[in-house]
């Protein structure tokens, strides 16, 4: 009886599943990051959003969406709404969501693997890669400088009578 598979095509199979298991486990620790961030925004959003049929729907949509960096949402005005606009937890929220997978997969996984890197005694040191420095780096920089362009360019119209702190998460916020 002939072998239904011959010795290179099952070697080529095992290669593979060799590859496939890779793939998957270095997927794996990011999107349990991914899939946190997204439960953690979608909790504080169903706290945070005004009451609506299908709010919680509507909290995991902005979660995911805030995420991608979408730019839309389902409220009629976007995130203008009435019971939105003064939420500065909500718009913090955003803000981490947006930047965090702005950052991109191999920073957040090369930042990942630093913080287990960091847990384990015995293990030697992780430094974050050049892309990842860069890429932390360049956010950082534009975050500050179109937080302080919008502070200084809005404080006399769309600032005016909010707090400092008020101001600043706005600015950030709409950077």
């Amino acid at each position: 009886m002939k072998p239904i598979f011959s010795k290179q095509q099952l070697e080529n199979i095992n290669t593979f599943r060799y590859n496939i298991r890779r793939v998957i486990n270095s997927i794996m620790p990011v999107a349990r990051i991914l899939v946190s961030l997204a439960a953690m925004g979608s909790i504080i959003y169903y706290y945070g959003f005004p009451q609506t049929s299908d709010k919680i729907f509507s909290s995991v949509f902005h979660a995911v969406s805030s995420f991608n960096n979408a730019g839309f949402s389902l409220f009629t005005d976007n995130l203008n709404e009435q019971g939105v606009r003064n939420a500065y937890g909500l718009q913090l929220m955003v803000a981490a969501l947006v930047i965090t997978g702005g950052l991109g997969f191999i920073a957040l996984q090369d930042i990942q693997k630093k913080m287990t890197f960091r847990k384990k005694k015995n293990m030697p040191h992780h430094p974050l890669q050049v892309n990842t420095r860069l890429v932390l780096w360049v956010s950082g920089i534009l975050l500050f400088i179109g937080t302080v362009v919008f502070y200084v360019l809005e404080k006399d119209t769309v600032l005016k009578g909010k707090s400092l702190g008020h101001a600043l998460i706005t600015s950030f916020f709409n950077r």
